[in-house]
């Protein structure tokens, strides 16, 4: 039966160009299997292998998550888009993933950056988040992990010059009735403050594609990583590879079912051809 290639699929759809028959199938196969030793590395090592730190990025808003994508693209990091206001399952898966992570890694430091907008319910977000995940998990903000706003902070909407508050009516409105008003201001010297994140990405677009770059880069240690890949990319190394695949690769045409299948001469009949391959003159016979 034919088979298909997996990396090809595009959106659920394989042309019938996609067909991989079986003996393509099976040389990429083969192909997989000899080059192993150099492919290894670069393909199973995770990039924050040994690393002291473990980031994720969380955002207020699901539509930024694209570009936060683009950005961070190779650099292995969790993106985490909470939609606002999070239901208490949202925190609550999210609050697993990070138990495990302390449970398989427990001399990381987790670390959780956030990005949001700067108005009253925003900010808030900010208290809500850590408040649930202290109760689910036990932690203590501080200790077992660090929460830290990246943006929209009051010195980037000074800095890029943002627009501090909208100008329609409705909006102002709806502003007046936060419930998390009062506290707002009094967390922000009484100044109005209702910017979306959004308004980074138009008015500082490198700056805020650098700053989202900067936020995991800063917990990133190049030289962690370069020598694990050294000593993974040794010629002992790659040897132990190449043994193991000779090992697995015995082990299972040992135990291959070859009785449907041609396999060429057997030992019986290699044994049979010794037999007559010798001088066959006949032989006279003795008076």
């Amino acid at each position: 039966m034919a088979t298909v290639k997996s990396d090809i699929i595009e959106n659920g759809y394989m042309s019938n160009t996609d067909l991989q028959e079986p003996e393509e199938f099976i040389e990429d196969a083969v192909s997989e299997l000899e080059n192993i030793d150099s492919d290894y590395v670069s393909r199973a090592l995770p990039r924050w292998y040994n690393q002291e730190h473990y980031v994720e990025i969380w955002l207020e808003k699901a539509a930024q998550e694209s570009t936060f994508v683009h950005a961070l693209k190779g650099r292995e990091v969790r993106i985490v888009p909470n939609k606002g206001y999070s239901s208490l399952t949202f925190i609550w898966e999210n609050c697993q993933r990070l138990l495990r992570v302390k449970d398989e890694e427990p001399d990381k430091q987790i670390h959780i950056r956030y990005f949001g907008d700067k108005d009253p319910s925003g900010e808030d977000m900010d208290r809500d988040i850590i408040e649930r995940i202290e109760m689910i998990t036990g932690w203590t903000e501080g200790e077992e992990f660090d929460f830290e706003r990246i943006a929209v902070t009051v010195e980037q909407i000074k800095r890029y010059n943002l627009p501090e508050m909208p100008e329609d009516q409705e909006t102002k409105d709806k502003y007046e009735r936060d419930p998390t008003l009062k506290t707002f201001r009094e967390n922000n010297d009484g100044i109005d403050y209702a910017v979306e994140l959004d308004a980074l990405a138009v008015y500082a677009p490198d700056d805020y594609i650098k700053l989202i770059q900067d936020t995991t880069d800063d917990f990133y240690v190049e030289e962690i990583y370069n020598a694990e890949l050294e000593k993974r990319s040794s010629s002992e190394f790659r040897q132990e590879i190449r043994q193991t695949v000779y090992d697995k690769t015995k082990e299972f045409l040992d135990g291959y079912d070859t009785s449907d299948i041609d396999t060429g001469p057997s030992d019986e009949d290699e044994d049979d051809d010794s037999d007559t391959s010798g001088d066959n003159t006949p032989k006279e016979e003795d008076e």
